[in-house]
């Protein structure tokens, strides 16, 4: 394993607890299948790596394995490309009756990386603190919203509008937030 500086980019969806409850096993797979098809397309044109699938959440690190310049300017760049790509999709899920969308966070920091696991079963992944931060903006991120966490907001703001969001709870300790609202002009 091995310290490196990422961009942790967590994907959900909106939703998904309900609709999982109520739907066949192969309703939720197809769904899931749509989604990581979709996502790993854009994940591999923009250079991320994902780290995990679970359930309805993908987790994506940009900077590591392969470096990325500015991660955060990715993970935002990505951020917005999936945004789009998921309300196509939850365009299509609400004609059949699926209430699905799209919610995500960003974080900026130090993880270890490394392959995980056990003799039988190795992923590669990310530990650290910037890898809770991520999942808890995803978690407070509502429909169709991106948070950030303040690192990251200063990383992409020359280049992205970002507005406040209310602050976050990681750890017991409240962090602010801020939504990505897209490109800047010019």
């Amino acid at each position: 394993s091995h310290r490196a500086e990422i961009a942790v980019l967590v994907v959900g969806l909106t939703g998904f607890a309900d609709f999982e409850a109520q739907a066949a096993p192969e309703d939720v797979t197809d769904v899931l299948r749509q989604l990581h098809d979709a996502t790993g397309r854009l994940v591999h044109a923009h250079e991320g790596t994902v780290g995990s699938f679970a359930a309805d959440r993908v987790m994506v690190f940009l900077n590591d394995p392969l470096p990325t310049r500015r991660p955060a300017l990715a993970a935002a760049q990505l951020g917005l490309a999936l945004r789009e790509m998921v309300g196509g999709l939850a365009t299509l899920w609400r004609r059949s009756g699926r209430g699905l969308g799209f919610h995500a966070g960003i974080a900026y920091g130090y993880a270890t990386l490394g392959t995980m696991g056990f003799e039988h079963r190795l992923d590669y992944g990310a530990v650290g603190p910037v890898v809770t931060r991520a999942n808890a903006l995803c978690d407070a991120a509502g429909e169709g919203v991106l948070l950030l966490e303040q690192r990251a907001r200063v990383a992409v703001e020359d280049h992205m509008a970002v507005e406040p969001a209310d602050d976050i709870t990681v750890a017991g300790r409240a962090e602010p937030a801020f939504a990505l609202a897209g490109r800047r002009d010019g």
